[in-house]
């Protein structure tokens, strides 16, 4: 029986249970790609609580940032991430997090000389001619980027730099320790379930793509899978490759435990995938470009959403090529 391990993103969740749910709601959207009727098993990955003290409600899941400056879409980021953590940091870490901040920009002062202000949406024939398309000219308001930068500033230094975290009183994580042990955790029990059954596919968004690539690509003890499809990621940023242990771009395809292919979703609206979108010439195998880069059109102004990507046909098409469906 094929099986997918998912694993979320950046910003607070619901809890477990109800966000796999809303995963496999996301992807059955249409009610044409119903993964367990279709004989395929799942599982989620989830680590939002080792860096926010509770998860989300059903009703904070609806609520966007500011409806009046989102165009009434859902953003469940609430509150504006304090900065204080950088000024602790080692000097080496330091200048590695400099480096990424100047990199999302998030400091500059909003084009428009108002946070506010968004830029009016592309049209579907702009947006098929978009090829690069600056961080500025992302039609969401400054505050809002600002904010979601913010959390992918924070989340990639604290994984990448293993960060003690204390989400709640009294209880404290490694964080890059605790997420991949709940990763191999994972993976484990799901190969044992799906041993010589069909493909084993890892599903990833959003920060999610750097764990599950970090894991698959340095973790011995990791159980190798069929394919890897990464969703929205960040991993084309050269700072956040300078931050990889070992990572080359001749080299960067996790050879040992991905059999089969590589696919990357991207929407290059996106504010977290759209610095570098395409990552088939950082992480070629045997110096050869391998990843399939995909690039779709999200609707709307918030193109990071997970559920968007699932609507996507070309998503769906490449996840039943890699599951065999």
């Amino acid at each position: 029986m094929p099986h997918v391990t998912f694993i979320h993103g950046i910003t607070n969740k619901l809890e477990k249970e109800k966000q796999h749910a809303a995963w496999l709601r996301e992807l059955n959207h249409d009610g044409m790609f119903d993964l367990h009727a279709r004989g395929v098993t799942t599982s989620l990955v989830y680590w939002a609580d080792v860096l926010y003290e509770k998860p989300l409600d059903e009703a904070q899941a609806q609520e966007s940032v500011s409806n009046e400056h989102t165009g009434g879409e859902t953003v469940t980021l609430t509150d504006d991430e304090d900065l204080a953590w950088i000024e602790s940091l080692p000097k080496d870490q330091q200048a590695a997090v400099e480096k990424l901040r100047q990199r999302l920009n998030f400091d500059a002062d909003a084009p428009s000389g108002d946070d506010a202000h968004m830029k009016d949406p592309y049209s579907q024939a702009e947006q098929e001619q978009l090829e690069n398309v600056d961080f500025e000219r992302i039609p969401l308001p400054w505050f809002v980027k600002r904010r979601v930068m913010k959390v992918l500033l924070r989340d990639v230094h604290h994984y990448l730099f293993n960060t003690e975290h204390e989400p709640r009183p009294g209880e404290r994580f490694k964080v890059k320790d605790e997420i991949q042990r709940r990763f191999i955790e994972t993976m484990t029990a799901d190969a044992q379930q799906n041993a010589n059954n069909g493909p084993h596919i890892v599903v990833s968004h959003s920060m999610g793509t750097v764990i599950s690539y970090d894991c698959l690509k340095h973790r011995a003890d990791c159980p190798p899978v069929s394919a890897l499809m990464t969703i929205g990621s960040p991993l084309g940023l050269d700072e956040i490759q300078d931050m990889m242990p070992d990572w080359s771009r001749e080299d960067g395809f996790p050879s040992t435990h991905v059999a089969k292919n590589w696919t990357n979703v991207y929407d290059k609206l996106d504010p977290v995938a759209g610095f570098d979108p395409n990552l088939s010439n950082d992480y070629r195998k045997l110096s050869q470009p391998v990843v399939n880069d995909i690039k779709v059109t999200n609707s709307g102004r918030w193109r990071h959403s997970s559920w968007k990507y699932f609507q996507q046909e070309s998503l769906k098409d490449a996840l039943k090529d890699q599951l065999e469906l």
